[in-house]
């Protein structure tokens, strides 16, 4: 009988995982959310603009901004954007800054041959670069009332209102609304 000879596996080859990449590994929202905050946005209109939800913003910027791979990512995209032919975010700031408090002056003429005058800078561009200022630091978001909801909460209520007074004594309807809170908005 012949000899059987023992069937060696094959010596598996050891496969290098690759090298971690420099780039961290962002979803879309959060690499929008970088993109839109090194444009120089608040950091809850980036969150904002990059489809986090209305009413956590602030927080979602916040909890987006203690990430390391979201901080080292908009890192690399502020050393990427730094160039002397784009005015960053901190020369934008120091500009409306240098014109909130009055530290450049505006300059004016009197027509074609006389020379130029420095004057101080108007009260309403001082309070503009005061606005611009707070909605880059996040400080100024407009309020937002919806009056439609309103008006239609206030009928709504009004309707049901009617209908409980069918089914209830003007004495129990004053004993309710003695126990509900005034609600004034």
């Amino acid at each position: 009988m012949p000899e059987k000879k023992a069937s060696k596996k094959p010596a598996q080859k050891r496969v290098k995982k690759p090298a971690k990449s420099s780039t961290p590994k962002l979803n879309d929202r959060q690499r929008q959310f970088c993109n839109h905050l090194n444009r120089g946005m608040s950091a809850a209109e980036a969150a904002r603009k990059a489809g986090y939800s209305e009413s956590y913003a602030n927080r979602e910027a916040n909890q987006l901004l203690d990430k390391p791979h979201v901080a080292e990512y908009l890192a690399s995209l502020r050393e990427a954007s730094t160039t002397d032919a784009v005015a960053d975010g901190a020369e934008v700031r120091a500009y409306l800054t240098s014109v909130l408090r009055d530290e450049i002056q505006d300059v004016a003429t009197g027509g074609k041959d006389l020379d130029y005058i420095k004057t101080p800078m108007p009260a309403a561009e001082r309070t503009k670069a005061a606005q611009e200022l707070a909605k880059l630091n996040g400080l100024y978001a407009p309020t937002k009332v919806d009056v439609k909801v309103t008006e239609y909460s206030r009928d709504w209520l009004k309707q049901a209102l009617a209908v409980v007074a069918r089914y209830v004594t003007p004495d129990e309807l004053r004993q309710i609304a003695r126990e509900i809170p005034r609600f004034d908005p």
